[in-house]
């Protein structure tokens, strides 16, 4: 009995030998491949978009209605309250990429995990998508409840390391609430008018990015001030999170009312009552069937290839990050 298994240990620590540097060489060449290949395909989308949109005749026209708006700008409570709804969603997202594969048994088990968020956001959007804009405050109020509800979760379970299932149920709770993207979407878009549109839709996506960072910066600061709390150190940013969910039910309600902030904005009387039409793309073309069906779809291929360049983007920026790691620390090599 012994000498077998002394036979599987020798046999294991073979296949560890040959098999882990076999691993490490694929994951290598995937990285360097994906840097690669979407870097080109991302060049190659950005040289054809405009060839492309030309060709089946250019984008629809924006729309009268949308043209003779006078400027208006969020009211600086609403700006700071959507921009900090905003960036705790992105927050919540990469909050725990850097301490997930505690909590997990193996790199596919941490995928699991990170991705159920996105079907949480996804299954979110069609709760959220039903409220009008001026019902962003109940769309604020529902994401600080599945930031506190998930969060708390998540926290549990990383404590009490309680396993698999209620990690994703947590993710999936907090993925919830990454639905109100479309309600804060709305609001910039309502209050940010005239020739001030572009630039505040801009400052949206800053909100998004500042996001993103956060995550990890916050995973950093909690493990720096809690490095004696054992299994709390890892459950420390999804209490943070707890905390903002908290904050951002005080901030809501401390809003004034949809008429009230659109008085503060300079939004005037006229904007209020011209009727935006149901149907912009198709505004001016329903005696032009075929044209109208090349424009729609020029801007579907606007929307279609901006979201294809910005997932080569990501691949790019995760890929190199992977291989500048992987060359630093030599972290591929050491995978067992």
């Amino acid at each position: 009995m012994g000498c077998r298994r002394q036979h599987m240990r020798f046999e294991l620590s073979v296949e560890r030998e040959v098999l882990l540097p076999h691993l490490a060489s694929l994951f290598q060449d995937f990285a360097d491949d994906t840097a690669t290949y979407w870097t080109l395909a991302a060049v190659v989308l950005l040289v054809m978009l405009p060839v492309l949109v030309r060709r089946f005749g250019g984008l629809p026209k924006v729309p009268q209605a949308l043209r003779t708006q006078s400027d208006s700008a969020p009211p600086p409570l609403l700006l700071a309250v959507t921009g900090y709804v905003s960036v705790g969603i992105m927050a919540n997202v990469t909050v725990i990429l850097t301490t997930v594969h505690h909590e997990t048994s193996s790199v596919t088990s941490s995928g699991y995990t990170i991705a159920s968020d996105s079907v949480g956001a996804i299954l979110g959007l069609f709760i959220f998508r039903k409220l009008r804009v001026e019902h962003f405050k109940v769309a604020y109020l529902m994401t600080a409840a599945f930031t506190i509800v998930g969060n708390s979760l998540y926290a549990w379970a990383s404590a009490f390391n309680t396993g698999m299932h209620l990690l994703i149920v947590s993710r999936v709770v907090t993925g919830f609430g990454a639905g109100c993207m479309f309600n804060t979407a709305m609001i910039m878009v309502h209050f940010a008018r005239g020739s001030k549109k572009t630039s505040y839709m801009v400052l949206y996506q800053f909100f998004v990015a500042v996001g993103v960072l956060l995550g990890p910066e916050l995973v950093s600061v909690s493990m720096l001030l809690s490095r004696r709390a054992g299994r709390l150190q890892d459950a420390l940013p999804s209490l943070v999170m707890v905390v903002y969910g908290a904050v951002l039910v005080v901030l809501t309600l401390l809003l004034p009312s949809m008429s009230d902030l659109e008085k503060q904005a300079g939004i005037s009387t006229e904007d209020l009552q011209t009727p935006l039409p149901k149907d912009p793309l198709g505004q001016g073309l329903e005696s032009e069937g075929q044209q109208h069906w090349r424009k729609r779809l020029a801007l579907f291929m606007t929307l279609g290839t901006g979201a294809a360049i910005r997932m080569a983007q990501r691949l790019l920026w995760e890929s190199g990050a992977a291989l500048a790691v992987e060359h630093a620390y030599g972290w591929a090599c050491e995978m067992g």
